[in-house]
């Protein structure tokens, strides 16, 4: 079968060299004089892509005759997948289907794959070809077509109910998006946001941080001091205090957990006019007080949180008076100095207790004298020592906390009287990094933001 295809194609092959040749003689030397050299391009060209498109048209038509024949054998064989796939090769090679054989092949390959569209559109075209319509082909056709458009019509119905069904289901999942989108947008202005939230206490307060700084904020999830200027903070006793830095700052913000009320501490230059920081602060104490220890300084630093006020001593030589007879000191003089185990140091105030820091002229700790019974605490031993109250001292030594009583032995840590937590919410983190405050009422899982209430996620979509 190849050699008689390349057989014809050489023939053809031949017979249009011929024709192009005597062209080209007949227009170069047989009527030079009517036609210029263009045209003759032109012509010659002509020639050759009619030429062309004729010997490709045939070409085209033979080998899409070859897949025909080889569609029809598949099918008989019952190869009918191999059948479409030739059946497909020769349509493609056809521009149009002129004859109804053709249409009707594809009829039956289609009908029987169940490709009822395909099936159905071919049946159309073998209607519109065939030219005997008495023929037992064209009834088995006219049979099949009548079965296609039933299996086609059920097949469109199941496709209109499935788009149907698709729709549907489209326009839920758009409405549960734009709910589920509409509740996040609510959920994130109620939400707080934090890297991390501290254990509330007893007034239901606790505090937060974010990215470098902390803040305070209440189990419903209403900040009281935003987080956006002080980078350090202690909570105790029922008081916060935030400060600009951890190490000597010179700004200090405290927070009454009990009266919900907070302010800031006067510069430190109204406590010393040379001083400029706070030094070392302790932790706050449930009777109103804080201590620090500003620099350039010879008195301890000592805060009443109530009244807002610095606390001095207001008769120190009376003070002195009483440490001589106790024998805690030897001597003293106008210029607040005492003198302890045959040395002159600056007397630096008191903490409580009968407590008082010792100073050196360099503005440096010297120790600390526990006046109960005349002994002396050692700067290097004892750094930083705090208020007294409850019969106990917070000390501060390279870093590490213990607790002492009124003459400097360690004792166990007091009861820190911010207090349990006993309220009702419960604080979420959010994908966003966001927290979110949940509280049970009236059975529901809500999320809460003062006086602001929201279903969460799953009722918030069911009640909508």
């Amino acid at each position: 079968m190849l050699d008689v295809f390349f057989k014809i194609k050489s023939l053809r092959f031949t017979y249009l060299l011929t024709i192009f040749l005597f062209s080209f003689y007949y227009l170069r030397h047989i009527k030079p004089t009517f036609i210029n050299f263009a045209m003759k391009k032109v012509i010659i060209a002509a020639f050759l892509i009619l030429s062309f498109g004729s010997m490709v048209g045939q070409s085209n038509t033979e080998i899409a005759g070859v897949y025909l024949k080889k569609a029809n054998k598949n099918y008989i064989n019952l190869e009918t997948e191999l059948a479409l796939i030739n059946f497909n090769k020769a349509i493609k090679l056809l521009d149009t289907i002129t004859k109804s054989k053709i249409a009707r092949l594809g009829v039956l390959i289609h009908s029987e794959l169940r490709n009822y569209k395909e099936a159905h559109k071919y049946a159309k075209q073998y209607f519109l070809l065939v030219k005997n319509k008495r023929t037992e082909d064209y009834q088995k056709v006219l049979e099949l077509y009548v079965d296609v458009k039933d299996e086609l019509d059920r097949q469109l119905a199941e496709e209109k109910k499935l788009e149907v069904e698709r729709l549907a289901k489209e326009k839920e999942a758009k409405r549960l998006d734009s709910l589920e989108l509409a509740w996040k947008n609510k959920a994130m202005a109620m939400a707080v946001k934090a890297d991390s939230i501290y254990p509330f206490d007893k007034h239901n307060l606790a505090l937060f941080k974010n990215g470098d700084f902390f803040g305070i904020l209440n189990d419903m999830g209403v900040v009281l001091v935003k987080a956006d200027e002080y980078k350090a903070a202690f909570h105790f006793d029922g008081y916060f205090i935030l400060m600009n830095k951890s190490k000597n700052p010179t700004k200090i913000y405290t927070y009454n957990g009990t009266t919900l009320q907070g302010h800031k501490l006067p510069d430190i230059s109204e406590f010393n006019p040379l001083s400029t920081h706070y030094g070392q602060v302790m932790l706050p104490r449930g009777n109103n007080k804080l201590i620090a220890y500003p620099n350039n300084t010879l008195k301890v630093l000592l805060y009443d949180l109530v009244t807002k006020k610095f606390v001095s001593i207001p008769n120190e030589k009376s003070l002195f008076k009483q440490l001589e007879k106790k024998k805690a000191i030897s001597n003293y003089n106008k210029d607040g100095k005492v003198k302890v185990n045959k040395r002159w140091v600056y007397f630096g105030g008191i903490l409580g207790g009968g407590i008082s820091p010792l100073y050196n002229a360099d503005y440096s700790l010297f120790g600390f004298l526990c006046a109960i019974d005349g002994r002396l605490l050692s700067s290097s031993i004892y750094n930083y020592i705090g208020s007294f109250y409850n019969d106990k001292l917070q000390v501060l030594t390279n870093g590490e906390i213990f607790w002492v009583n009124q003459n400097g032995t360690k004792v166990t840590a007091p009861v820190d009287e911010n207090g349990i937590y006993k309220g009702a919410s419960k604080i979420e983190k959010s994908e966003l990094g966001h927290y979110l405050f949940y509280q049970i009422i009236d059975g529901k899982k809500m999320i809460v933001s003062g006086d602001k209430k929201l279903l969460n996620q799953d009722s918030f979509i069911k009640s909508n």
